[in-house]
């Protein structure tokens, strides 16, 4: 879980270390993210991974669209049910 701190935290000798990000400068957020990102010494392969983010897009995509189609299917059901219901009740 990410949590967002708004106000300074003291640590044991005396410093105070600011991490709310809408006080800090850009310099210094761009600084804390690659100290803990960036490894210049590690490759990979970005075609593969692209490959692997483009994978999992389409197949949610099938998910979600297959999904929206039986909601518009039981739609349609429940609006039949309901019309031949108010057909039967006007008799």
């Amino acid at each position: 879980m990410v949590r967002l701190v708004t106000s300074p935290i003291h640590i044991g000798n005396g410093d105070i270390i600011d991490h709310n990000p809408l006080t800090m400068s850009d310099e210094h957020i761009l600084e804390e993210i690659y100290s803990t990102h960036v490894h210049s010494d590690t490759k990979f392969d970005a075609e593969y991974l692209f490959n692997i983010a483009g994978n999992i897009l389409t197949r949610s995509t099938h998910v979600v669209d297959n999904f929206v189609q039986v909601c518009i299917l039981f739609a349609h059901i429940f609006f039949f049910i309901i019309l031949y219901s108010i057909l039967l009740l006007t008799k």
